[in-house]
């Protein structure tokens, strides 16, 4: 687990089932983020599915940054249940959000650039719209109030710090 991530019971009831099954190489646990001490259940980031519970050696995970690991053998998918998901409390403040996307979106450029992405005026006006039209209609993101839209905007202004990071690293 990650220091700002909790199990709740029914969650440790369930992991210690699946090691006395012993069938599973990993399992992958939704993960309920708590932004802005509020839960965000639309915006795309519930269930937020997360391999963090796993065999040692059957999970690998690649340089880049918030991808999805490797794993070898079979995966137990829990089902998306708030009973059964990690607590996540992620960001607290909007300074705290943006010092870490600040660090992220450099990492990101950084790595697009590495797989020979480049720059674009229409990635720079694109990924934001795509964002918005992603988090806020397609997954609900009105439904979680003001905190989802602020959020949504912060998100919009993160793709846009990836784009314009590529310019400035290339």
């Amino acid at each position: 687990l990650d220091p700002d991530e909790q199990l709740s019971e029914s969650l440790k009831i369930k992991l210690r089932e699946v090691v006395e099954e012993n069938i599973y190489n990993a399992v992958n646990i939704p993960r309920k983020n708590i932004i802005f001490d509020k839960w965000i259940s639309h915006s795309n980031w519930w269930p937020d599915q997360q391999i963090r519970f796993f065999k040692k050696g059957a999970v690998s995970w690649p340089d880049t940054i918030h991808t999805y690991p490797e794993v070898s053998g079979a995966i137990l998918n829990l089902p998306v249940q708030e009973s059964l998901a990690i607590l996540h409390f992620n960001y607290s403040s909007i300074n705290e959000f943006i010092e870490k996307q600040n660090r992220y979106s450099t990492i990101e450029a950084n790595n697009r650039l590495k797989s020979r992405e480049n720059f674009s005026w229409f990635k720079f006006f694109w990924w934001p719209i795509r964002e918005f039209l992603v988090r806020y209609i397609k997954h609900f993101g009105f439904l979680d109030g003001i905190h989802g839209l602020v959020l949504v905007y912060l998100m919009m202004f993160y793709k846009m710090m990836v784009v314009v990071k590529m310019k400035e690293m290339k």
